[in-house]
């Protein structure tokens, strides 16, 4: 019954999904959808067409193989040199690569291993735990008491702990390895950017004796970190500085800020400089003053010698405990065998770690400083033969 004259409807809820949320229906079905007309667009028959661009050739290709000689082949072999052969000729590396990669090298690290450096660094303590090995041998044959033998459960217990403290050393030092090989990157691209900048902005009597103290850095940088003494720093650049800058090097404490110093000299005494030039040169040698620092704070920040330490004491101790666990299950001959390849194993990789800890030692920082010489020379004598081009072009145009 209704009592009233005025009709209520009810308004009609929307769908929902599953979460409560309104379903928007589309106001144009899919069959809709499906029956509109595509739109196909042709070209005009008389339309031209665009002959296909021939493809541009690769921009290099790598060498093909070459064959190699039988002396060659034996040089290859005996060669035991380190990673200074990649860095004495760009032109080479890929020779180099190629070598390095061959499976030829598990020849060539086998016969090399008598004349190891890392052999003869560990050759005492190898030694120490063969004849401690031998002892425990002699001990039981000899006078007859049996040797007291260590259980491997607690070995096997530490050996995660040994190798935890032999990857950390070992990452730490690489990692200031690569640090060092990085600021001496930035050092040779910086000399030449430099040497480039130099030549544009400074007069040629300036930028001859500039081109000079730029290839003199790296040698002056070089025996500063060798530690080397004044002499042999004189002795390094003497083939590019005069008497006067070889004297006023030779008397400073501190050489490398020294030629800096000559540099900045220039800079300032150049009459074709202006403000602006002159600040975007003190930046590079800015530059060079930051290497400069990255590798000093590299030679004298070490690793915590309480960690070095702590580290050496343990896989020592583990390597002269090893004689009691094999003996027992190995034998005379197989506990001396396996003493030795262990510790030289072990040894080994914490030796390495120690070494390229300090970084300038091994790295090939000569034949650096030779490549930027070289470089800043070669920028100077295409500097030289491009002025002489413009001169001839400007005397044909009149």
């Amino acid at each position: 019954n209704i009592h009233s004259s005025t009709l209520f409807v009810a308004p009609i809820a929307p769908k929902a999904d599953r979460h409560g949320a309104p379903v928007r229906r589309s106001y144009q079905s899919r069959r809709s959808r499906a029956t509109q007309p595509i739109r196909v667009t042709q070209k005009p028959p008389d339309a031209e067409k665009k002959p296909k661009q021939p493809r541009a050739p690769p921009s290099a290709t790598p060498p093909p193989p070459r064959t190699e000689t039988w002396s060659e082949l034996f040089d290859d072999i005996f060669d035991t040199s380190g990673t200074i052969r990649f860095a004495q000729n760009v032109n080479t590396v890929q020779r180099e690569w190629a070598k390095h990669r061959q499976t030829r090298r598990y020849v060539r690290h086998i016969i090399g291993l008598p004349k190891s450096r890392l052999v003869l660094r560990l050759l005492p303590v190898i030694v120490f735990a063969g004849l401690e090995s031998l002892a425990v041998s002699a001990y039981t044959h000899v006078l007859g008491y049996p040797v007291p033998r260590l259980s491997n459960m607690p070995f096997g217990l530490m050996s995660g702990v040994v190798g935890l403290l032999l990857v950390f050393r070992t990452n730490s030092s690489f990692a200031r390895y690569w640090e060092a090989r990085a600021q001496w990157g930035l050092l040779v691209n910086r000399c030449r950017d430099f040497a480039r900048m130099t030549r544009e902005l400074l007069t040629p009597e300036s930028y001859k004796k500039m081109t000079k103290y730029i290839a003199a850095f790296p040698f002056l940088l070089r025996e500063h970190l060798y530690g080397g003494s004044a002499e042999e720093a004189r002795t390094s650049v003497s083939h590019l500085l005069d008497a006067k800058d070889l004297d006023f090097i030779e008397g400073a404490k501190h050489r490398p800020n020294a030629i800096s110093m000559l540099m900045t000299k220039v800079i300032q005494e150049d009459k074709r400089c202006n403000e602006f030039m002159r600040l975007k040169m003190d930046a590079a040698i800015t530059v060079l003053i930051d290497v400069l620092g990255a590798s000093e704070r590299i030679l004298r920040t070490p690793i915590p010698l309480s960690y070095t330490r702590h580290t050496s004491r343990v896989c020592l101790i583990w390597c002269a405990s090893m004689p009691f666990v094999l003996y027992k299950e190995m034998g005379d001959v197989g506990c001396f065998f396996a003493t030795v390849v262990i510790t030289f194993v072990l040894l080994g990789i914490e030796d390495i770690g120690v070494n390229i800890e300090d970084p300038f030692r091994i790295m090939p920082l000569t034949q650096l400083a030779n490549t930027i010489e070289g470089n800043v020379i070669e920028i100077e004598e295409l500097g030289d033969k491009m002025r002489e081009d413009d001169e001839h072009a400007w005397l044909n145009d009149l």
